[in-house]
């Protein structure tokens, strides 16, 4: 199966985002991550993304928690060539790959050839020999909640390995779920701004397939320091947890009291 480039611009739009670029499966119509996070800004530019020649859709959406998920399918437009007219010509003509030359014969036997091009329509794509599947993505969801008298943040980031990416900031008592690529690592911060009485805290809890991992809870005691979702106990040697696909992936953090793991 050959991938086609296909073209995505914004117009029109203010919503500051950030964005991710799926495309719809064409045999299940699920959403496939392609791309993201991605600003408005970046979005006004064309982006080209390679995707399987039967896909019929790209899908961007807007993943700040204030727009509740907004989804936006752009249909594909498939561009044909555009097919050269019929030409007859008098003289010799130097035949082409796509022209079909048929002769005719007159009285004088002098051949007037008549050039009849055959065009195929297609768009533009790039051949392989072997497809590569998409690599399936793995929901990691995440909430905070915030007693009252605190303030604070709680964000959310993939790792590749090499570098981190910002999925989503969380900044009132909210849940969401963001999306891994499976076999790359997550993980959180929670930072506590504000609160009502000194014995409050920033805490993480973390469960892989509803159990605690062994540093559940992490627990920071200090205004303005990070509670960060990391244990070298027992994910290494990055010290994050890795979402492998069809596992279960939950985090809750909590500005304020301290919870039970």
């Amino acid at each position: 199966m050959a991938d086609i480039s296909a073209y995505v611009t914004f117009t029109s739009g203010t919503g500051p985002g950030p964005y991710n670029i799926y495309y719809r499966n064409p045999l299940t119509n699920d959403l496939v991550f392609y791309e993201g996070p991605l600003t408005l800004q970046e979005l006004y530019n064309t982006r080209i993304i390679q995707v399987p020649e039967t896909t019929k859709t790209i899908t961007v959406k807007n993943i700040n928690p204030a727009c509740n998920g907004l989804l936006k399918d752009i249909p594909i437009t498939y561009n044909p060539l555009t097919p050269t007219p019929t030409m007859t010509s008098t003289s010799t003509p130097t035949p082409d790959l796509t022209q079909t030359p048929t002769v005719t014969a007159t009285a004088t036997n002098t051949p007037s050839p008549t050039l009849t091009p055959t065009l195929t329509a297609t768009p533009t794509s790039t051949p392989t020999n072997t497809p590569t599947p998409s690599t399936p993505l793995v929901a990691v969801n995440v909430s905070l909640t915030i007693d009252p008298g605190n303030t604070g943040y709680t964000r959310i980031y993939r790792f590749n390995g090499v570098t981190s990416t910002l999925l989503t900031t969380l900044s009132t008592t909210t849940s969401t779920t963001v999306f891994i690529p499976s076999g790359q690592q997550y993980y959180v911060i929670t930072v506590q701004q504000s609160r009502q009485f000194d014995t409050q805290v920033a805490q993480i809890n973390n469960y892989i397939n509803g159990v605690a991992d062994i540093c559940s809870p992490y627990v920071v005691t200090t205004l303005n320091s990070i509670a960060e979702l990391q244990c070298s106990s027992q994910y290494s040697p990055n010290l994050y947890p890795t979402a492998q696909y069809g596992g279960s992936y939950t985090v809750n953090t909590f500005l304020g009291y301290r919870r039970p793991v």
